[in-house]
Order: C-alpha cells, then sequence, then structure tokens
C-alpha cells in the first residue's frame, strides 16, 4: 500500500498525485485492497449480528471502537475507487467479478446485521416503556387516595407520612 496515488484531473487529463491514499497506485492492486478493506467490514458486522443475536451487549459494545475504524477506512476506499472508476475500467474481469461477489456478500451481512439492529432497538424500546410504565405505576400507586363508597378515606394499615414543614402555630 502507498500513501499516493495518481487519478486524472478533468482539466488537463495529467494524473495527479493525491496524498494520504489508502489504495496502491496500480489498479489491480487497488481492486484487490478494496476486497480486502470489504472484506474487513463484513467481519465486523458478522461479529457485530453474532453479538447482537446472543443478546451479547458486553461483546457487542467491545465491537463498536473496530467497527467505527474498519467503517472510516472502507468509506475512504470506496471514495477513492469512485474516483478513480475510469482507471479501474483496465482491470482484468476476472477480477471485477470477484469484487462483484465479495460486495454482493458484503450486502448481504450488512442488511442482516441492520435487522439484527432494528430487533436490538425494538427490545430496547420495550424495555424503556416496561420500565416507564412501572415507575408511573409505583408513583400513582403511592400517591393514591383510596376512599370508600361513602367517601371517607380508607384506613388501609399504612400510616402517613408527612415531609413538609408543618404550618400550624
Amino acid at each position: 500500500m502507498q500513501n499516493e496515488t495518481t487519478s486524472p484531473t478533468p482539466r488537463r487529463n495529467r494524473p495527479v498525485r493525491r496524498k494520504h491514499a489508502l489504495l496502491s497506485s496500480d489498479p489491480a492492486q487497488a481492486m484487490q485492497e478494496m476486497m480486502s478493506t470489504i472484506d474487513d467490514m463484513r467481519a465486523v458486522y458478522l461479529e457485530e449480528t453474532k453479538a447482537l443475536e446472543a443478546s451479547d451487549a458486553d461483546g457487542f459494545f467491545v465491537i463498536q471502537d473496530k467497527k467505527m475504524k474498519t467503517a472510516r477506512r472502507y468509506q475512504k476506499s470506496m471514495i477513492e475507487i469512485l474516483e478513480r472508476k475510469d482507471e479501474l475500467r483496465s482491470v482484468d474481469p476476472s477480477l471485477k467479478g470477484r469484487l462483484e461477489e465479495i460486495y454482493s456478500a458484503f450486502s448481504r451481512d450488512a442488511e442482516a446485521n441492520r435487522k439484527a439492529l432494528r430487533r436490538m432497538q425494538m427490545t430496547v424500546n420495550r424495555l424503556k416503556e416496561t420500565i416507564s410504565k412501572a415507575t408511573r405505576d409505583a408513583v400513582t400507586k403511592k400517591n393514591a387516595l383510596n376512599y370508600t363508597e361513602r367517601g371517607a378515606l380508607r384506613n388501609d394499615g399504612k400510616s402517613v407520612l408527612s415531609t413538609g414543614v408543618s404550618e400550624t402555630a
């Protein structure tokens, strides 16, 4: 992998050196490196999906740093590939076919990951609603006054505790 790569400029059709390129200046090698990056991102998605399906919160959170780093590298590499699409047309068709296969598998696994994330989000929302309802019910039950049919305050054996300041003289 090199730190610089070339790509044609729209004005002069001369190669321009881009600093901090992630992919090789050789089109075939750049495509191989992109496939490796896609495989890395796919592996992270598979690991995350496995943690989600196993309800492994610790494992899920451990993966997030790795996921962010891999996703940034994937995004930058994809931008480079798209910027160099004219240059990559000369690459061997079998290599292009392999890239399409890898990307297809990646897309399938990314969708499975999105579904697992949606299920986890729905579960978290249900838990949040359950906790909120239990809290509201507890507060309502604690503060509710219980009257008899005749309107008298029912004495259920619980003593009333006042936490306010008495203002009687």
